[in-house]
Order: structure tokens, then C-alpha cells, then sequence
């Protein structure tokens, strides 16, 4: 975003103005520490995120501390960035927390009789994501103290106009965009969205390369082209001899690949179309979020997997309907979780154990009802995220009771004999072939409704022979009814006679005719 002249420095002295109120700390109280729970407004935080036009974007962080005390700031975890205390004394690194997979909480204590600085800067490869004219910038997260005053400059060199930000900016023109993402009270805003247009649209190209003998298609942005393109066809060469061994009774000729944008938020992180999963011939095609390109390794190979597992399912004759959509999904993510395993990516284990506390949470609350799932609608009820716990656990604990992939490659070739999977019936036929025992009582005590359960059998036998018998009564009642009707009454003549000029019947004594008229003998 460009402006000369004038413009420029008008915009040099509103940038000098923000430094200057970010810089203007209160001069009383100069040596009093920082309580770690207490107020932070002597600390001040300054993000700068710097993006070109292809996307890759670089974080500047400037932290401004008078006196004493301690503080703190979220930055990407393991170290991925580089800090240099610019002025006054600065223990970095004092405590490190966790605050989630991607990020920690870093504190540091700071002492001096006027300021101390710390600068930090680490590069951010994929700030904003593309797609033709339409771009997606999604800042790192920004979390500071509470009350600690914080501003970002959000600076996208080859924006044409803004579609969407969140939140607000307090401040835009041509040297960026600007927010306040000071806490305060309750409300945590920790990150700055701006879907937008640019100027220059990216070109898309076709990709290809063969996994196993399997054709592998991938439509991406020409700035992915030799990047996250490549990384899904070198996911796909290196996963698909498992995933083959796996479903040995499907044949596999092509797979297509396609990038989409986020939203406003980043709900799925990949799909695949129900007409791929139900009607799938020969080849489907994988949806993948564009974000995944800022995912560590492993989190995003788990995603291509899972999904590319989705259309092998669907090959195979399982449809992802409303009842059968939580064994899709627990195969989904068994599946990926295994076969990544296998590719060295250790860090899915994350993802394991995140999904067994929840099932733990779960079961806390409501037991071992883990049958909900049958019904996928339910999943607002109880949260998505939970039905997809409890799928991957229920296939998970039977998978690391009975053999892991080598015991799911029977399980899927008893499912194939079908051809066309139904009901839970047939799955849980073939998870117990699968096993070598029956597991109708294990479901049953998880809840799942199963019209072949022992403990429903007796009901189901009532049931069954009441619609018999009523059947049976239909059909003698319509065999009699149609009976009667073919039958025919004899009438004595002595009860009635018949005119012989029209064949009206009449009755006994009757002299002339009521309906032709004609005298009668």
C-alpha cells in the first residue's frame, strides 16, 4: 500500500505519535515491582507484522518496562524466535509454561531506573494465505498481562480492499492497519483477522506425481506449487503402501487434491464431498484447508490422511450417513494417527491424548454412554469435538486390543462382502470377525442400539410377532370380506315378486307396476 508525498509524512508523524504514547510511561512509582498477578500497565507491548505479497509475513515485538517487576508474553513454542534486550536489565526466560501445542508463555523480569527494552522477531512464513484475488491474513497469537497496553500494526503490501477484520481497526490507511489488543476484564482477543482482496491474483497450476501406482493430482496457488503441493504428494507416496495393505479389497486408480480458504473461523481443516464418499468410482478429490501450511509437520499429514481415508471408506461401500458418520470418522483419525506413527511423526500423540481426555471428561459426566454417536446430529448437543473423541476411541481401544492395522485390514475385508454398508449391524459383525469373539455385549454396554443385541432380543421377538399376527389377521379379514362378496343368498319367490315387463322386484299383493306402470295379473 502505497502514497507519496504529503500523504507519506502525514503518515510518518501519526506512526511517530503511537510510538510516542506507547513510549510516554507514568514516571511515579519507578521502582515498584510488578506483581505476576497483579497490574501490568508498566509494561507496554508493540507488535509490527510486516506481510508481502505472496504471503510471507515477518513478526516484530518491542516491549517497553519501566522499574522493577515481572512479566510475561505468548510466542511461538520451542524457541522459534530470536530476543535481544536492547536496554536495561533483563532476566529472559525465567519460567516457561505451556499454553498450548504452538505457543508458551514466557516470563521475564526486568529492573532499571528508567526503561528496559526487549526486542523479538521471528519470520512467519505463511501470514496470509491465497488464493486468486482473495487473501486470508490470520495474525500469530497475541496474549499479554491483563491490562498491559498492547498495540498491532498489521502492514499488507499488495491490498487492493478490505472484505472483512476482526476486530476493528482503530486506525487504517496506507502505513497499515491498526489494533488495540489490550485486555481488559474478561474479554481475551488474541489474534487479528483480515480477509481481503490484493491486486496482483495468484495463478493456480496441477501438480502431479504417483504414490504406489496411484495417480496424485494436486490444484494448488503457483506460490505453493513447490511447497505444500509437494509435501502432500510426498505424504501421500510415503502413506499410501499402508494405507493399500489396509483396504486391500479397494482399487485405487487416482486421487485429486484441491486448497480452499478459511473462514471467519476455522472450523474443519479438511472435507470431503458426500458424493465422493457414497458415489465414488474411480478417483475423489481431498479438500485442504490452506491453513494447515501453518500447522507443524505431523498435525498436517494427519488431516491428508484422515481425509484420503474418508474416500477409501466410501470405495469400500460405507457411506458417511447420519448413523455410520462416527465410524467414519473414529477409522478417519485411527487410521491417520497409525499410519503417521509409521511416518515418524511422533507428535500426533497429541492428538490421541487430547481425544481420551475428552472421552474421560466425557464419561465422567455421563458414563460409558458412548452410543450417542449413532446419532451424528446429537453432536451440538454435546459438542463435535466430543462425538469426535468418542469415535476414535471406541475404534482406538478395540484397535489397540485386537492388533492395530493388521486387525482393521479384516475388519474392512468382512465390511467388503457387503458390498453396501447399512447399519451398525454389519460393523459390528465385522469388528467381531475381526477379533475372533463376539462384541455385541461390549456395544451394548456402550450404549449403541444394536437390532441383534441379546439384551434387546426378547422385545425384539415381541415385537416381531405382534406385526405377524396382525398381519395375519389383515388377510383373513380382506380373504373373508372378499369371500362374502362373491357369495350369493337364496331368496323363497314366496317373499317377493318380479314384473314382467321392466324386472323390478316387488312386493307380494301388488296390482300395477310402481316403476314401468304396466298393469299386473
Amino acid at each position: 500500500m502505497r502514497q507519496g508525498g504529503q500523504g507519506q509524512l502525514r503518515l510518518r508523524a501519526v506512526w511517530a505519535i503511537c510510538l510516542a504514547l506507547l513510549l510516554a510511561l507514568p514516571t511515579a512509582h519507578q521502582l515498584q515491582p510488578a506483581s505476576c498477578w497483579g497490574s501490568y500497565e508498566n509494561v507496554r507491548y508493540l507488535y509490527e507484522i510486516f506481510v508481502n505479497g505472496t504471503g510471507y509475513g515477518v513478526v516484530k515485538i518491542r516491549i517497553v518496562a519501566r522499574g522493577v517487576g515481572v512479566a510475561w508474553i505468548t510466542l511461538p513454542s520451542k524457541g522459534q524466535y530470536e530476543y535481544s534486550v536492547v536496554r536495561g536489565r533483563v532476566e529472559w526466560g525465567r519460567e516457561n509454561r505451556t499454553h498450548s501445542v504452538f505457543y508458551d508463555d514466557v516470563y521475564f523480569s526486568f529492573s532499571s531506573r528508567d526503561v528496559s527494552v526487549v526486542t523479538i522477531e521471528y519470520p512467519f512464513p505463511y501470514a496470509s494465505l491465497i488464493i486468486g484475488s482473495k487473501a486470508w491474513f490470520l495474525s500469530p497469537m497475541i496474549r499479554v498481562p491483563e491490562g498491559s497496553p498492547c498495540v498491532v500494526r498489521v502492514v499488507l503490501e499488495d491490498a487492493r480492499d478490505v472484505i472483512e477484520a476482526t476486530p476493528a481497526p482503530y486506525e487504517q490507511n496506507a502505513s497499515g492497519f491498526y489494533f488495540n489488543l489490550t485486555r481488559v476484564g474478561d474479554s481475551e482477543i488474541t489474534r487479528v483477522l483480515i480477509i481481503y482482496r490484493i491486486r496482483t491474483p495468484v495463478s493456480t497450476a496441477v501438480v502431479r506425481g504417483v504414490a504406489s501406482g496411484v495417480a496424485i493430482s494436486v490444484k494448488a496457488p503457483v506460490i505453493y506449487k513447490s511447497t505444500f503441493a509437494r509435501r502432500v504428494i510426498e505424504t501421500y507416496r510415503k502413506a499410501m503402501p499402508y494405507l493399500l495393505k489396509l483396504f486391500r479389497s479397494v482399487k485405487v486408480e487416482e486421487v485429486k487434491v484441491e486448497f480452499y480458504l478459511p473462514g471467519r473461523t476455522i472450523t474443519t481443516l479438511g472435507y470431503v464431498t458426500t458424493e465422493d464418499i457414497s458415489k465414488y468410482i474411480e478417483k475423489g478429490t481431498v479438500y485442504l484447508n490452506l491453513v494447515l501450511t501453518r500447522f507443524m509437520k505431523g498435525y498436517a499429514e494427519h488431516t491428508m490422511v484422515h481425509e484420503l481415508v474418508h474416500i477409501l471408506l466410501g470405495k469400500l461401500g460405507v457411506p458417511a450417513t447420519n448413523n455410520l458418520r462416527w465410524f467414519h470418522e473414529g477409522m478417519a483419525d485411527y487410521v491417520a494417527y497409525k499410519v503417521c506413527l509409521e511416518l515418524g511423526y511422533s507428535n500426533v500423540t497429541d492428538i490421541r491424548d487430547r481425544y481420551l481426555a475428552a472421552v474421560e471428561e466425557f464419561k465422567r459426566r455421563y458414563g460409558e454412554r458412548y452410543g450417542v454417536v449413532q446419532n451424528w446430529a446429537a453432536r451440538t448437543i454435546y459438542r463435535t469435538g466430543t462425538f469426535y473423541a468418542i469415535s476414535f476411541y471406541v475404534i482406538y481401544s478395540l484397535g489397540e486390543e485386537y492388533g492395530g492395522l493388521e486387525y482393521y485390514a479384516k475388519v474392512l475385508d468382512r465390511l467388503a462382502q457387503y458390498r453396501r454398508v447399512t447399519g451398525i449391524e454389519q460393523v459390528v459383525d465385522a469388528l467381531s470377525y475381526g477379533a475372533g469373539e463376539d462384541l455385541i455385549d461390549r456395544f451394548d454396554r456402550w450404549g449403541f442400539v444394536i437390532a441383534t443385541s441379546p439384551r434387546r432380543a426378547p422385545y425384539l421377538w415381541l415385537v416381531h410377532f405382534t406385526l405377524i399376527a396382525l398381519a395375519l389377521v389383515a388377510v383373513w379379514s380382506l380373504f373373508a370380506t372378499a369371500t362374502r362378496a362373491r357369495r350369493r343368498v337364496a331368496v323363497p319367490d314366496s317373499l317377493y315378486r318380479v314384473c314382467p315387463h321392466c324386472r323390478a322386484a316387488l312386493l307380494p299383493g301388488v296390482k300395477r307396476c310402481p316403476y314401468c306402470g304396466a298393469p299386473l295379473v
